[in-house]
């Protein structure tokens, strides 16, 4: 069965053991996953300790430094949408570490959060980005939320969807019909129903006050492939406009 990250963040109290400073988690940290450690409130570059188990060796005497760890555990969660609600597992708040340095911040349509930054890599692939110092980007004009909501193709017909939705009530994240009109022939009621599809999946930034309205324009567009193309034209009151086309 499929397992969840869950993180964790706790102080722990160094002690000494043969010129090894070493500190002690009460639980033991996913060996896959990322893990940070941070001394007086300052990140330490991962080659600077060891991890063994729940353990983390450093090499000096830093018993009189204050030690914070950040690290995942894993749970194993179910995904038969016809399970009890009572034996699914709750699903915990989402939560991101950036191992190196602060992120930059993109504050040309200021939003009152920011994202992850997510962009175009490869074709028809997004990915997240990473600012020069190699850390990750961020952005605060919700561009990130926008490609997620019309990229995350709905539940339709048995098909698609995604696991998640089962424990988001009556609001699924993935949202989007756009991916049924793949392999459709290229008409002007295709055209307008990829419109009416991404419209509907966006509703909720306008639902959410988010933006006081969202413009979705689309076009058939021929290339090497028959490309269905749309431009978003985002509003909000005293601000200017945030346009995407994807």
């Amino acid at each position: 069965m499929p397992e969840i990250a869950i993180p964790r963040t706790a102080t722990a109290t160094p002690y000494i053991e043969i010129d090894i400073t070493v500190l002690e988690l009460s639980e033991t940290p996913a060996d896959a996953l990322p893990l940070r450690v941070l001394m007086n409130g300052q990140v330490m570059a991962m080659g600077d300790y060891e991890r063994s188990g729940n353990r983390i060796l450093i090499t000096g005497d830093y018993t009189h430094d204050h030690f914070e760890v950040d690290y995942y555990l894993t749970q194993t969660i179910n995904l038969d949408p016809d399970s009890p609600a009572s034996k699914k597992p709750e699903l915990p708040e989402l939560e991101l570490y950036s191992i190196l340095s602060s992120p930059s911040v993109h504050t040309d349509f200021n939003q009152e959060a920011t994202d992850l930054l997510l962009g175009m890599v490869d074709y028809s692939e997004y990915d997240l980005l990473l600012t020069n110092d190699s850390d990750l980007a961020t952005d605060a004009a919700l561009r990130s939320a926008i490609i997620l909501s019309v990229y995350t193709d709905a539940w339709v017909d048995g098909k698609n969807g995604w696991w998640g939705d089962t424990y988001s009530g009556n609001r699924p994240i993935a949202a989007c019909k756009l991916w049924t009109l793949m392999g459709k022939p290229t008409t002007p009621e295709n055209v307008q129903k990829g419109i009416q599809y991404v419209t509907s999946a966006i509703q909720w930034l306008i639902d959410d006050n988010h933006f006081d309205r969202i413009d979705v324009q689309g076009e058939h567009q021929r290339h090497a492939t028959d490309w269905f193309a749309f431009q978003l034209t985002c509003h909000r009151a005293g601000q200017h406009p945030l346009t995407l086309t994807l």
